[in-house]
């Protein structure tokens, strides 16, 4: 003898014919299914208000999301985009937040997929990263041993001009002894700040100067640099 295949709604409406029949009470409904009494009244009400199409799987989606953004916000973001090309979700969600404080908006990462989904937004390139240069810190084994001074990056100014932040650092304490900045990145450090540093923070035997592989040279007693590397005479 076959299995017999029996399914969900086979059983609902097994359950419904059995309770038409008026020959079991809701308990026994209840034990002869193996459901609880609270089950077959549910069943039974919808039974009542829809038929058989009211036994179906109804979805648990629910009907509405509390903290969906509304319409009226997505339109604002994305005119406000259209409005300001160069902008970015967060550059676009500081500029709505600073000149319309009374609107709650959303995050800035809702706002990025509400501007991706509108395709007003690319990808962002992968970076190539550039493993570093771990000669550069050989023999870093006891303070003062070895000092690097490095540009780091570049931006500009209020006034439209060019900044080049410049710092001076222990290799192996990390201590930043100098920072300071130059109009131009090809412009060599002022000899007199690392002639002077020396003596007010400790002398160092060797002294490493990373100008992103460009070739310096410092005409300043006691100073040789060339290739990266600075040595105290």
């Amino acid at each position: 003898m076959p299995w017999k295949e029996t399914s969900v709604m086979n059983e609902r409406l097994q359950l419904m014919g059995d309770w038409l029949t008026e020959d079991y009470s809701v308990t026994e409904l209840a034990e002869d299914y193996g459901v609880a009494r609270k089950t077959v009244h549910k069943w039974i009400q919808r039974y009542r208000e829809l038929g058989v199409e009211g036994l179906l799987e109804r979805s648990r989606t629910p009907g509405q999301c509390p903290w969906a953004v509304s319409a009226e916000v997505r339109d604002r973001i994305v005119a406000t985009k259209l409005k300001y090309q160069r902008f970015g979700p967060k550059k676009v969600l500081d500029y709505l937040r600073r000149t319309q404080p009374e609107v709650r908006w959303p995050a800035d990462s809702t706002g990025g997929e509400i501007l991706r989904r509108a395709g007003l937004v690319r990808k962002r390139k992968a970076r190539r990263r550039v493993p570093g240069d771990g000669a550069l810190f050989l023999g870093c084994d006891a303070p003062n041993r070895v000092w690097s001074a490095d540009y780091k990056g570049e931006f500009r100014t209020g006034d439209g001009r060019w900044c080049y932040p410049l710092t001076m650092t222990d290799n192996h304490s990390r201590y930043l002894f100098v920072t300071g900045y130059r109009s131009r990145y090809t412009e060599t450090p002022a000899p007199g700040r690392y002639k002077s540093r020396p003596h007010r923070s400790g002398l160092y035997r060797r002294q490493k100067d990373l100008w992103r592989a460009r070739t310096l040279r410092v005409r300043h007693p006691g100073f040789r640099m060339k290739g990266g590397d600075a040595l105290v005479g």
